[in-house]
């Protein structure tokens, strides 16, 4: 019979087996031993009567007064746990802040989805509004400049896609109502546009087409329909014909 070729590695009694302790961790005891972890020097592993109890922040224990010999009842180690997670969840956030701007409900939404709590999300939204990390009525002013300079859409299609990103709806109106968004004149623009792309088909299928991108960019009937209409003096390169226009 062959020996195991990965046998199991039992881990020591005071090793701690991950950074959330088993159903079975103490949360009341003396702390007999507080170890830096492996994989991030910025936290430690603390012990209670031997056996691992928790993994803290290392600027926590100065912040409590940890230390071994030091006794903790649950209602400390709840406490301590709970200051743990909003550090938790505010580096999580500043992270999501590394990439790019984002709004608190994006923001909320994504803490959420990694698992921490209503409380500990709570408290790292109140720190990031403290620190001006986080301004929604800021975010949805340059979203909605962005797009207007570089890929313009209707006001219904920037609403939604800020209530996309978690703003919420009074700031939104604000914001689009700030912006003066001209959705005809914007639409007149991209029709022009894709009007040249599609310079060597039938009128007919230009029109089709450029009708369909533009409500793909959120636009009604009626704004499309003044984007492609041409008034009569209008000759097909755009320019008027009447008295005083030249071929200059």
């Amino acid at each position: 019979m062959t020996a195991n070729r990965y046998p199991s590695r039992r881990r020591p009694r005071n090793e701690e087996p991950d950074e959330r302790p088993g159903r079975d961790a103490p949360r009341s005891g003396r702390i007999t031993q507080i170890a830096p972890q492996r994989h991030d020097p910025d936290r430690v592993s603390v012990f209670l009567d031997g056996v691992f109890a928790f993994g803290l922040s290392a600027d926590l224990l100065l912040e409590y007064g940890l230390a071994v010999g030091l006794d903790l009842d649950d209602a400390r180690t709840t406490e301590i746990l709970a200051a743990d997670e909003i550090r938790k969840a505010t580096a999580a956030a500043l992270q999501l802040l590394a990439y790019r701007a984002r709004a608190e409900g994006e923001i909320a939404a994504r803490l959420r989805q990694r698992g921490f709590s209503p409380p500990a999300i709570d408290a790292a939204m109140a720190r990031l509004r403290d620190w001006h990390y986080v301004d929604d009525a800021d975010f949805a002013a340059r979203w909605v400049e962005n797009r207007q300079q570089h890929r313009p859409r209707s006001v219904r299609m920037l609403a939604h896609e800020l209530r996309a990103k978690g703003v919420d709806a009074t700031t939104i109106d604000e914001t689009l109502e700030d912006a003066g968004v001209d959705e005809v004149g914007d639409a007149r623009e991209l029709a022009d546009k894709q009007r040249a792309k599609y310079a060597g088909l039938d009128p007919d299928v230009q029109t089709r087409r450029i009708s369909a991108f533009l409500a793909r960019r959120g636009y009604g009937y009626d704004v499309i329909r003044q984007a492609l209409e041409r008034d009569e003096t209008e000759d097909e390169s755009g320019r008027e014909e009447g008295p005083g226009c030249t071929d200059e």
